[in-house]
């Protein structure tokens, strides 16, 4: 009674009898212009046009995509999409929201046979089965620079699994009968453009103009094409193509020769890592990061040589700190002048005072650009250079390397003897033995059961730790007191092992390639193996699983065992080729460790006994090695495919730290957290402040809004009804902004339960009022009716 009283009590030029006041008022719907069928069709045809765009651009992570596939999967979702919509036409409400779901999965399944899961694994009892094979796939994934060149099936399948599953959560968003269309939408295009940046942020030779055109457009259409009239559409389409030609026309403009943010490594302009090349026991603990070491420029890169390890100390191999070698015989004064390289190299994360070479031994190197006067570069009598001091980012030189790339029948016909200077390569030094009783023992033992072939008559046990060639071209073997100190020690089974591989071998080529092969087919690369006081027998007879550095330092000591100079190479795999800058691009997982064997005439030839991992071959595998520039038809060779590399360990004057400075932009979302979080905390209390002023008669909203009419300078403000505000935005094309006004006065004065005013039409009513003002008068505007907040005003 006391509302209609007010309602008959509103003066007549208010326009606000009883009727109009009890009149319920509609929300137009998005497509006024047309039919909620022709409304639907128009929102699929634009979701399938910018989904078609969005998972073709993803599909460019592999270097050949199912196109067909991708755009199948996009269709199968449009219509899984539009029968969401019709499931809200369902009489019962818990019925509607069943039939939701039910097809939001069924959309969901079938994408995923499309792209070509198999039917069994969708099954629940299979699920098991499909995160297991998922996983496999994306472990094969660790280190691809992408495009993925290679042909596992789950790893391509683990690729382009986020295209069903976004799309399948982008329809939902899109089409599912909701109040906050405006904000599902939202969400469901960012969905699909997350999809496209995905693919074009990882093309490095995208045609960016195109395609930024192309979306702007698809863009433009989503927002649009359901709800924009007719004769407003070329006007929208000309405001795309004039904001698209002065966005091509500014880029040029705003590009840098280095990306404002590094989308691969965060921090990657201020982290460094160094390397312990030394080898350790244990899983790998050093860097493992995608973080650019350094670019190198070279025609075909091989196995990139930083350092080598000489000595053996019981344990493990190690650099001395004065290395034997002699440089007057590692490189021979006849050789092809093929075997000589020259490799650019431009400094990234790495930080080290060693010269990276390609391939093979530095023979001479310069500085290029500013420190080309000012710094020195000195050799090591092993072939290792030095800087005077470590190069930072930014530095680059030049270096000529030494990759001999003889034949087989070069190697096989080197001479088996060598210069004395490289006796130090064939020792090996030894743990205490438990006692000379308990070697002989062990020795007698191990004769008797045929562990030790050749075993010579007499021989004492001796008590220097080293053993080693005592002659060149002669085998510790051949000397019986160097026979029964191994025997004694825990190295037993392994000089064991390298006399029956060595049996039969006729030149030491033979011997390398029969280890080398030996090695690669009977043990399986993991990272992550136990510790162990001598790991290379526990490699060898217990785990039978390592990495580089197992499979590397277990080939050498063989080698030294049969008298053969090797020693341990450590550096990287060539990594992967960036097309877009045509270099090398090396990272800090590229680390890598192989061997190096001196053969008389031709010099330190590489050999790499590390196998792949996970079924594919890294980057470079075996690239620079014996057995794989046809020196080794035994082993076969490997197809090349681009991805993860094996660690290696880390230089010896710094252990691994994939260190640097705090990443600036986590420092920035740091800093924004406390006002997102102020934000998100004044925008509930401000929505809990409207929802008051709406409560009972709403007379707190219309004191609101009165005071925000004087705040603005709203024309004729003073005396001014709801019903006469109302008249004067009938023209205006806020639908909106009147159905605020029109559902404030059905509070004010019309029924017991009418709906509340929701923020999408207050913020059309703040928009409207702006109208023609000028920035000054929006900004007046949005203090006075802030979004989703009823500001405190006096009555």
């Amino acid at each position: 009674m006391r509302r209609a009283a007010r309602a008959a009590s509103e003066p007549a030029g208010s326009g606000m009898s009883t009727w109009a006041a009890r009149r319920p008022v509609r929300l137009p719907q998005a497509g006024a212009a047309a039919s909620e069928a022709e409304s639907l069709r128009l929102r699929m045809c634009a979701f399938f046009a910018l989904a078609s765009f969005a998972v073709l651009q993803y599909g460019a992570l592999l270097v050949h995509p199912p196109s067909a596939r991708l755009l199948a999967i996009a269709a199968v979702v449009t219509v899984g999409g539009g029968a969401l919509t019709l499931s809200s036409r369902l009489p019962s409400r818990r019925l509607a929201l069943a039939a939701a779901l039910a097809v939001s999965l069924a959309t969901l399944a079938l994408a995923l046979l499309v792209l070509g899961v198999p039917a069994h694994l969708l099954l629940p009892s299979r699920w098991a089965t499909l995160v297991r094979d998922l996983r496999g796939g994306l472990r094969a994934l660790e280190g691809w620079l992408w495009p993925y060149r290679g042909g596992r099936e789950w790893t391509r399948l683990a690729v382009l699994l986020p295209v069903p599953v976004g799309l399948t959560c982008a329809a939902a968003l899109c089409f599912w009968p909701s109040r906050h269309i405006v904000a599902t939408r939202t969400a469901a295009l960012s969905l699909l453009i997350a999809l496209f940046i995905t693919g074009a942020a990882n093309q490095p030779d995208a045609a960016w103009g195109v395609q930024g055109s192309v979306l702007a457009a698809l863009t433009a259409a989503w927002l649009w094409l359901p709800s924009l009239a007719a004769a407003d559409l070329n006007r929208a389409g000309a405001w795309v193509v004039i904001c698209s030609t002065l966005a091509l026309l500014l880029a040029p403009l705003l590009s840098a020769r280095r990306p404002w943010i590094h989308y691969r490594t965060w921090n990657a302009a201020h982290a460094t890592t160094s390397f312990q090349w030394d080898q350790a026991s244990g899983p790998i603990t050093w860097s493992r990061s995608n973080l650019t070491m350094f670019e190198l420029q070279a025609p075909r890169p091989q196995l990139l040589r930083v350092t080598a390890l000489d000595r053996f100390d019981g344990r493990r191999f190690l650099r001395s700190p004065a290395p034997p070698g002699d440089s007057r015989v590692d490189i021979p004064r006849t050789h092809e002048r093929s075997w000589l390289s020259t490799a650019t190299v431009r400094v990234g994360g790495l930080r080290s005072e060693l010269l990276v070479s390609d391939g093979g031994l530095p023979v001479a190197a310069r500085w290029l650009g500013r420190r080309a006067d000012t710094d020195t570069i000195t050799a090591q009598p092993d072939g290792e250079a030095v800087f005077r001091s470590a190069p930072v980012e930014g530095d680059s030189y030049q270096v000529l390397s030494y990759a001999p790339a003889a034949s087989v029948a070069a190697l096989r016909n080197a001479r088996r003897s060598f210069p004395s200077a490289y006796l130090a390569y064939t020792r090996f030094e030894l743990p205490p033995a438990e006692s000379p009783a308990r070697g002989l023992e062990r020795a007698a033992g191990a004769a008797r059961r045929g562990r030790l072939q050749g075993l010579p008559p007499g021989g004492a046990a001796a008590t220097e730790s080293g053993i080693g060639a005592p002659a060149p071209g002669r085998a510790p073997v051949s000397d019986a007191a160097s026979v029964l100190r191994i025997a004694a020690s825990p190295y037993a089974p392994m000089f064991a092992l390298a006399r029956r591989l060595a049996a039969g071998a006729r030149t030491e080529y033979d011997l390398a390639a029969r280890i080398e092969r030996y090695l690669r087919e009977n043990y399986t690369y993991d990272e992550h193996i136990p510790r162990d006081h001598y790991p290379l027998e526990a490699f060898l007879f217990k785990d039978r699983r390592g990495y580089c550095q197992q499979f590397a330092g277990a080939m050498a000591l063989m080698l030294r065992m049969d008298g053969v100079p090797a020693r341990i190479a450590a550096g990287f795999r060539p990594g992967v080729y960036d097309t877009s800058a045509h270099r090398w691009r090396v990272r800090a997982l590229d680390a890598h460790s192989w061997v190096e064997v001196y053969f008389a005439g031709v010099g330190w030839v590489p050999f790499d006994p590390t196998p792949s991992r996970g079924g594919s071959s890294p980057v470079g595998e075996g690239a620079g090695s014996a057995s794989k520039a046809g020196v080794s038809s035994a082993l076969g060779s490997r197809p090349s495919a681009g991805g993860a590399s094996t660690a290696g360990a880390g230089h010896r004057r710094g252990h691994a730290s994939g260190g640097g400075g705090v990443p600036w932009l986590l420092l920035s979302a740091a800093a924004l957290l406390p006002l997102l979080l102020a934000t998100a905390c004044w925008w509930l209390l401000g929505a809990r402040r409207l929802r008051r002023a709406l409560a009972g008669d709403a007379n707190g909203a219309v004191v609101e809004l009165r005071a925000a009419l004087n705040r603005i300078g709203y024309p004729g403000c003073e005396g001014k009804t709801l019903a006469a505000l109302e008249h004067e935005l009938r023209h205006s094309r806020r639908v909106l902004a009147r159905r605020y006004l029109s559902l404030l006065r059905e509070l004010r004065y019309g029924r017991e339960r009418s709906p509340r005013p929701r923020p999408r039409e207050r913020r059309e009513l703040r928009r409207a009022l702006a109208d023609g003002g000028g920035m000054r008068r929006r900004l007046r505007a949005l203090l006075a009716l802030p979004p989703g907040a009823a500001r405190r005003v006096s009555r």
